[in-house]
């Protein structure tokens, strides 16, 4: 009998409903890509300093909603 791999995340995947990323650097958008590919449905935050000057507009085409604040986007 062979055992697989990985558990079956599709249970786990549909308990997610809300994901913050702290931070909006090349890392920072990395784990926003890779977590709005793994899970396309839930709520997906990314909090950056206010003031950043770097652009937002491939986070914005990601569906996430932007926040200065952890507190914010933890405490909803």
């Amino acid at each position: 009998m062979t055992r697989p791999l990985r558990p079956d995340h599709a249970v786990i995947d549909a308990a997610i409903e809300r994901v913050v990323v702290v931070g909006s650097g090349s890392a920072g958008r990395r784990h926003a890509r890779a977590l709005r590919a793994a899970l396309p449905e839930a709520e997906l935050i990314v909090v950056r300093r206010a003031a950043s000057e770097r652009p937002v507009g491939d986070l914005e085409n990601l569906r996430v909603e932007l926040t200065s604040s952890l507190g914010d986007a933890i405490g909803r």
